[in-house]
């Protein structure tokens, strides 16, 4: 097998492997800038402001398609397209001199001065004056805050009891089947007929109303039946969509779409559920193990539409399928 490999490598030119390289490390290092962008976001702010910060965070995601979509039209060179894309990365640099570190992370770890000094901060930057020393003493002390722990924590502790383990299965699962049918729905927009700049736009604008619609439920139904019921939206939409003749060409459209909000809102409402399950000491090892099958999720999508054969809408019928069935098991021990 390995020999093999190195065979694949040497018959592959230099551009070609630094390709293949340097689009690895940036899908690898993407990945951990949202995740830690995100779970960073959720801990500066309190309980009541998770949703909102959250569901911000993904607004942006939403909006980074205009953002491709627009450079991509103007700038056909794909290599010219990348530099575009990527070079403003090393702006995130400049963070590690402005970002301060997570008040509930340094609580945790017992670093308490670190945090009276950040709380401080806060105050003097939200409302311009330091809060007295009972204030600070109480937040400290709150049990929603003060999650404190010595040791370090890994992906073991995800499956530390049985109870804990088909939890953590249930969630790595469904990331999988969100990511898969996310991705499957945005890589078939020229499949859908039609303009594919045109078609892609309306797949990320669609994602607008469907984080809006999110946040408005998830506190009205609640996470779990707010998943469900987007995860279940998600899938009939999907299925609906590969299954309509080709001639209704706007109603495969209105079906794509209707799918990709479902799916696109239970992405939003997952995240923020997985970071409200775990501890605070866990929190950043269950988003990274979770986006983990997500990754894989993200890996299929391609070769699920790609099954074509013997029946066209197959790979609709396999993605809104799992999307159902990912649903409906969120009912179990969530």
């Amino acid at each position: 097998m390995l020999s093999a490999s190195v065979g694949i490598l040497t018959a592959l030119s230099p551009n070609v492997i630094v390709y293949i390289v340097s689009q690895g490390l940036q899908g690898s290092l993407s990945g951990c800038i949202f995740l830690t962008t995100f779970t960073i976001g959720l801990e500066f702010v309190g309980p009541s402001k998770r949703n909102l910060t959250g569901f911000g965070v993904m607004y942006f995601f939403s909006f980074g398609y205009f953002y491709l979509v627009l450079f991509a039209y103007f700038i056909r060179n794909w290599r010219h397209l990348a530099l575009v894309l990527y070079v403003p990365a090393y702006l995130f640099g400049l963070y590690y001199f402005v970002l301060p570190e997570s008040f509930r992370w340094l609580l945790s770890r017992r670093r308490t001065d670190e945090a009276e000094k950040l709380i401080r901060s806060v105050s003097m930057t939200n409302i311009n004056s330091e809060p007295d020393d009972e204030t600070i003493k109480s937040v400290i002390e709150d049990k929603d805050e003060a999650v404190t722990s010595t040791r370090t924590y890994t992906p073991l502790d995800m499956v530390r009891t049985w109870k804990r383990t088909a939890l953590t299965v249930n969630v790595c699962f469904n990331w999988m089947v969100n990511s898969m049918v996310y991705y499957g729905l945005s890589l078939n927009s020229a499949g859908l007929g039609g303009d594919l700049y045109l078609n892609f736009t309306l797949m990320g604008a669609i994602e607008i109303p469907a984080y809006t619609l999110a946040v408005f439920l998830i506190d009205k139904i609640g996470r779990r039946m707010s998943l469900v019921g987007f995860m279940i939206l998600g899938g009939v939409a999907c299925i609906v969509s590969g299954t309509v003749p080709s001639d209704l060409h706007w109603l495969i459209m209105t079906m794509a779409l209707i799918g990709k909000m479902g799916i696109s809102a239970s992405f939003a409402v997952i995240y923020v559920l997985t970071a409200e399950v775990y501890p605070t000491v866990m929190r950043i090892i269950a988003l990274g193990l979770s986006s983990t099958f997500a990754r894989v999720g993200s890996a299929l999508a391609p070769q699920v539409i790609l099954i074509k054969e013997p029946f066209a809408a197959l790979p609709f019928i396999i993605l809104g399928a799992e999307s159902i069935i990912a649903g409906l098991l969120l009912m179990v021990n969530f």
